[in-house]
C-alpha cells in the first residue's frame, strides 16, 4: 500500500514541471533592414549563407515567471549582411537535454528552454 502511494506521489512530482506556461515574447525592434518573414516565395537568389543561432530563455518558478525576453535585432542582425534578407526563417523553442538536466538539479526553480532561429540569407532583390 506504501509502495503504491509512493509511486502515485512520484508521478505526481514528475509531471508537476509541465504545468508552467513557458511564454516567451521575442522583441522586433526591427533589424534595419527588410526581413522576408513571410509564406511568400522566397526570391530565385542563390543561398549566400545558413545561419543558426541558439538562445536560452530564462524561467523561474516552474515556468510561471519569465525573465527574458529575446530581441530579434541581436540574434538576427550580424548573421545579414547589408544588401541581404533572410528566407526560410524557423523558430523552435524546445527544451533540450541540457535543459532538462538543469530543471532536475534544482527541482522547478529555475527553468531555462532553448530557442534556436535558423534561416537562408540570400541578396535581396532591387
Amino acid at each position: 500500500m506504501v509502495r503504491k502511494y509512493a509511486i502515485i506521489i512520484l508521478l505526481v512530482v514528475m509531471c508537476f514541471p509541465t504545468i508552467g506556461c513557458y511564454r516567451t515574447v521575442y522583441l522586433d525592434n526591427g533589424v534595419g533592414r527588410e526581413l522576408l518573414i513571410t509564406p511568400q516565395k522566397a526570391p530565385a537568389s542563390p543561398v549566400i549563407r545558413h545561419f543558426k543561432e541558439e538562445v536560452w530563455n530564462h524561467y523561474f518558478l516552474f515556468a510561471l515567471v519569465p525573465t527574458s525576453k529575446p530581441d530579434f535585432r541581436e540574434i538576427i542582425q550580424p548573421n545579414v549582411p547589408e544588401g541581404c534578407m533572410v528566407t526560410n526563417l524557423e523558430i523552435r523553442h524546445e527544451c533540450t537535454p541540457l535543459n532538462a538536466f538543469i530543471w532536475f538539479l534544482v527541482g522547478g526553480i529555475y527553468n531555462p528552454m532553448t530557442t534556436t532561429i535558423e534561416g537562408d540569407v540570400v541578396k535581396a532583390a532591387h
